[in-house]
């Protein structure tokens, strides 16, 4: 590290400029992935939901745990962890010191108080009092973890450590009144790195602490490509550079990333957030971060003013289970919810499917799979809707999204805010939009999934939107056979690693929509043979509604022998077109 002010700040910290990566990576699993509750303090009875429940979510607030100088009440600390213990769960907790968390006993000791244009109040962070008074308190927090019994200690799962305006990277969450308590770039890059650094030296004196973990809402930039910084505001540019420092110097596998993956689900222009976080997050960069493991993405789904959008509104548990997929499609690992909306029992689909498949990245040690089926219509897809057919490829051509709708209008396409997907972006959509849109602007435009695909998912199938009652969760996409067209197969590949040695006991789960009474089709699997093999024979009732089917092989091949190299499929089996949700595999 070069010398200068911060060699001086490590100094007068004691901390050495040569810095651990802290605990381990992950590279599995642990046994805190999944749906987590932010009970706020209070206890509850979720033994219903414990199969899907990782644990219990917190904010601690330094107003609360230090009353006064030199006088701390740890007690709610305890009382959660001993909660957990017996629940066999576990507990992670943002640590939130500035803003509405800085206790009234700092400003009345003579740190300044700083008000933004809203109202909102802040100590000065630059003042030497405050950071005194915060890295005393972070020795007295550490010191009482460190005292707690191993098996209490053991229930927590990670720290978020915060220390400007609750849980976020910013110190103020609006424009100051007062000028002159503005902080740079500079000064914020300053203040973050001596916050940290007392956080770890905190916890770095007690060996009993040497296993938890801490997680970090942090900016993507890693310091690599210095023309990023070119241009950007100027309290921007802090966050960057304090996050390339914190990736330089510390294990920041665990990270925070709510919008807009836990917040909804096809988003305008959520590709370039994708595409720039991907393979982050499912370890595949390069050069790869974090010894080549995918980064612990947390999230957050607690917000009504985010869980209850008008887009939301028109079809609640759809929005909770596409939103469960499409989050873990894109690679998270923590949904963090409300009390509520576990115990209202309305959406247990949801958290079921996200508990599951949390973490879960790695082909060869994943013990599922699967692909929700869904035909996606892009706008600014010039391949797919060509500007000659259906208008010049521009965001705000109303006329081309009506061209485009009008031709799958017949099976189920809409946009019902229109408006919305030419004006707003990202979570500003998922916030603002009055309804379902189904023809958005780069967005993922193929199946969700992970670890297996459809083959030529358009050669072989046709998309269906909105199919069935708002009631079951599944109906918002589909996939179906079109006989008429001659598509009367789809046919699904496991990626490179899922499936190695033969033969395979595997379990293959299919959700169909039963719409027509007599219709039948099959699903077959590869087990070595000139053909494939069929695992089921299904005949529909015509009742209208989702249902599963779960077929146990224990003869599968997988080994890409069948039509179009797959491993799996669903056959029409008469000219009748039936419609199908997902396929799932557990190995």
């Amino acid at each position: 590290m070069k010398r200068g002010p911060l060699c001086l700040l490590l100094f007068i910290l004691g901390v050495s400029p040569v810095f651990a990566t802290g605990t381990n990576y992950l590279s599995e699993r642990p046994p805190w992935a999944g749906v987590w509750v932010n009970t706020f303090g209070k206890a509850y009875d979720f033994s219903p939901y414990h199969h899907f429940l990782a644990g219990e979510a917190g904010r601690l607030q330094w107003e609360d745990l230090q009353t006064g100088p030199g006088s701390y009440d740890f007690g709610q600390i305890r009382e959660i962890l001993e909660r957990a213990d017996n629940a066999g769960h576990y507990w992670y907790t943002a640590l939130w010191t500035g803003h509405i968390s800085t206790p009234q006993w700092v400003f009345e000791n003579g740190v300044p108080r700083v008000y933004d244009v809203e109202g909102g109040l802040y100590p000065y962070y630059l003042d030497a009092d405050y950071r005194r008074y915060l890295h005393a308190f972070f020795a007295e927090l550490t010191g009482y973890m460190a005292a707690l019994p191993e098996n209490l200690r053991r229930r927590i799962a990670f720290f978020q450590p915060s220390f400007g305006s609750t849980g976020d990277r910013q110190l103020y969450k609006a424009s100051l009144k007062d000028s002159q308590y503005e902080i740079d770039s500079e000064r914020y890059l300053v203040f973050m790195k001596e916050s940290t650094l007392a956080w770890y030296a905190a916890v770095d004196a007690h060996p009993e602490l040497a296993e938890i973990r801490f997680l970090w809402n942090i900016d993507d930039y890693d310091g690599s490509d210095p023309s990023l910084l070119d241009g950007v505001p100027d309290h921007r540019r802090g966050e960057m550079l304090y996050g390339a420092w914190m990736k330089e110097n510390y294990n920041c596998q665990l990270r925070k990333q709510q919008f807009t993956i836990a917040i909804g689900y096809m988003d305008v222009n959520e590709m370039n957030q994708d595409e720039q976080q991907r393979d982050l997050f499912y370890g595949t960069s390069d050069p790869p971060r974090w010894g080549g493991n995918p980064e612990f993405v947390r999230g957050e789904h607690n917000d009504s003013k985010w869980a209850h959008t008008p887009m939301a509104e028109s079809a609640l548990k759809w929005n909770y289970y596409w939103t469960a997929i499409s989050s873990v499609d894109k690679g998270l690992d923590a949904w963090e919810t409300k009390p509520d909306y576990i115990l209202s029992g309305n959406y247990n689909e949801a958290y079921d499917f996200s508990h599951r498949y949390s973490f879960h990245k790695r082909p060869k040690t994943s013990p599922y799979a699967f692909v929700a089926l869904r035909d996606v219509l892009d706008y600014s897809d010039g391949e797919r809707f060509k500007a000659e057919d259906y208008g010049a490829v521009s965001r705000t051509n109303l006329l081309r999204i009506e061209a485009i709708l009008e031709e799958f209008a017949p099976y189920g396409a809409r946009n019902e805010d229109s408006d919305a997907v030419i004006s707003q972006n990202a979570n500003n959509y998922l916030l603002k939009s009055r309804g379902l849109n189904d023809c958005v602007w780069n967005v993922i435009d193929r199946n969700y999934q992970r670890h297996m695909v459809q083959i030529d998912a358009n050669e072989t199938s046709v998309g269906w939107w909105r199919v069935g009652s708002k009631e079951q969760p599944y109906g918002r996409f589909a996939r179906a056979f079109e006989h008429s067209s001659g598509r009367d197969a789809m046919y699904f590949k496991f990626v490179d690693g899922f499936i190695t040695g033969k033969p395979h006991m595997i379990d293959v789960k299919v959700i169909y929509f039963d719409e027509h009474a007599g219709s039948k089709w099959e699903l077959r699997y590869d087990k070595g043979e000139a053909h494939l093999a069929t695992a089921a024979a299904v005949r529909c009732d015509g009742d209208g509604t989702w249902k599963s089917i779960t077929v146990t092989l224990a003869d599968a091949v997988l080994q890409g022998n069948g039509p179009r190299g797959s491993d799996i499929a669903l056959f029409n089996t008469d000219s009748i077109d039936d419609k199908f949700h997902m396929v799932e595999v557990m190995r």
